[in-house]
């Protein structure tokens, strides 16, 4: 993005980011995530966030926590997120999407779902050609690999 290899269109759409605790606390990324996030949409404030957000219930890191108290912690951070009356909620963490999604009445996905839906088209891609796919999937040797013709 900050080269310009990638561009980003945003929408008018409103959303939340839940800053998983690994990637936030853990690994101390907080503005990153966030300075993308608002080249795609409306960004709206979370009481909690940034080093100090509220972990999502579904945490690894979580696991000495009764399977009440994790329903409870997720219900609480749900109820933050959701306070904000964003049209989605937003998290980089797949435990953390799936944990929030079962809590949410609202949509709840990955940063890269938003970041794919942001894409601005691409001037050197031949918009009459169907796009190979970026990855394919060898079933005889049961691996995921990413196309050469994929790579930049």
């Amino acid at each position: 993005v900050d080269n310009g290899a990638i561009r980003l269109s945003g929408g008018k759409s409103t959303m939340v980011y839940h800053d998983p605790c690994e990637l936030s606390r853990g690994a101390r990324i907080v503005a990153p995530p966030v300075e993308v996030l608002q080249m795609t949409g409306v960004l709206l404030p979370v009481q909690e966030s940034g080093l100090n957000g509220n972990c999502c219930g579904g945490a690894l890191s979580a696991l000495h926590l009764t399977d009440h108290e994790r329903q409870k912690v997720a219900a609480d951070t749900s109820a933050m997120l959701t306070a904000t009356h964003a049209q989605q909620i937003i998290t980089a963490c797949p435990l953390c999407k799936k944990t929030l999604l079962r809590q949410c009445g609202t949509s709840v996905r990955d940063i890269a779902e938003q970041v794919c839906e942001a894409l601005e088209h691409n001037e050197k891609c031949d918009s009459h050609k169907t796009p190979k796919p970026l990855m394919d999937f060898d079933v005889n040797q049961r691996s995921l690999f990413v196309r050469k013709s994929a790579v930049l």
